[in-house]
């Protein structure tokens, strides 16, 4: 989301900034005269958020407890495990409640 602002910034310049009625900040002066370095940095940026993303990691862990980890299974829970999970910890809703009941 961030490389998309940044790209419309460099298109749009000052106007985007004068469409939405805001003084232009004091930092875009510097980011439009350094153009590649900034460019550079959203595009590391965005390498290191596709490697986050490429583990394949989906953990779920409430107050330190984990509920369920795809890293462990190999595969994404079901809306029964997650509630499963929830309840095993104490937490639990009239809903839930409701669902485990009908196990």
């Amino acid at each position: 989301m961030a490389q998309i602002a940044i790209m419309i910034l460099f298109l749009g310049g000052e106007k985007v900034f004068q469409l939405f009625g805001a003084p232009t900040p004091a930092w875009f002066g510097p980011v439009m005269e350094n153009k590649m370095m900034t460019f550079g940095i959203v595009w590391m940026a965005n390498n290191v958020a596709a490697q986050m993303v490429a583990t394949g990691a989906f953990e779920i862990v409430v107050n330190g407890e984990l509920v369920f980890s795809k890293l462990q299974t190999g595969r994404l829970p079901s809306a029964a495990e997650i509630v499963d999970g929830m309840a095993r910890l104490g937490l639990t809703s009239e809903k839930a409640q409701a669902s485990l009941a009908a196990h």
